[in-house]
């Protein structure tokens, strides 16, 4: 993108977090990054989506669950929770699961899911950089509590929108967004095991996973 469409990106990406978490659904490569982990598991595993959109990256997980693989999607926003029960859950190949109990939609914030422990993976498109520190805190350490030990958290982030929305971004906005970028660092630098560029992405992204290495209620994250 262009430097002045990067600041209308950033602009309207940082406005309302509670509705706005990407300029576009996911892109498949996207998806497929973000799945990795959980595409080279050995056995059968639990899975958590949070921030789950429109469903670009429920459908990929859909199409690559097993017989004993149970999958939660969670979404806030009731709008975007309706089109994930009514087109994704709803139909094949997650109706069976769900069918079966094995695949569920959860209406509600992340921070409400208490299940410590519960999953081997938790991939993740909530915008960080929409929220406040604290917020985000809340939300990695939500995160930490329900994986399991050794289990793997994916997440996307728009390549360069943390830089450019700290170099530019002026006010209380340019400076809430400077805290996340350190917080964000700091736990990057502590927990990221692998980190992918996704170029054909509208706009292009990285898709990171971490394992947390220190104990629930440990660390920044807390």
């Amino acid at each position: 993108m262009s430097l002045g469409n990067s600041l209308t990106f950033i602009r309207r990406y940082l406005s309302a977090p509670a509705t706005i978490g990407a300029i576009a659904p996911s892109s498949q490569r996207l998806a497929r990054v973000l799945c990795g982990p959980f595409m080279a598991r050995t056995g059968s595993a639990r899975v958590l989506e949070v921030g789950a959109g429109t469903g670009a990256i429920t459908r990929y997980l859909g199409q690559n669950l097993r017989a004993n693989d149970e999958l939660d999607v969670c979404e806030l926003q009731p709008a975007l929770a309706e089109i994930l029960d009514r087109d994704v859950l709803s139909v094949e190949p997650l109706a069976t699961a769900r069918a079966e109990g094995r695949a569920r939609l959860i209406r509600g914030r992340v921070e409400e899911i208490d299940a410590p422990g519960r999953y081997d993976f938790i991939i993740c498109g909530l915008p960080f950089t929409a929220f406040a520190a604290p917020d985000v805190r809340r939300i990695l350490g939500v995160i930490q509590k329900n994986l399991k030990a050794g289990g793997v958290f994916s997440y996307f982030e728009y390549r360069g929108v943390r830089r450019l929305a700290c170099t530019f971004l002026r006010g209380r906005g340019g400076l809430r967004v400077r805290r996340v970028s350190r917080l964000m660092d700091r736990e990057i630098a502590e927990h990221e095991i692998d980190r992918r560029t996704v170029w054909r992405n509208l706009p292009p992204a990285w898709g990171r996973h971490w394992v947390f290495r220190d104990a629930p209620g440990e660390g920044a994250a807390t």
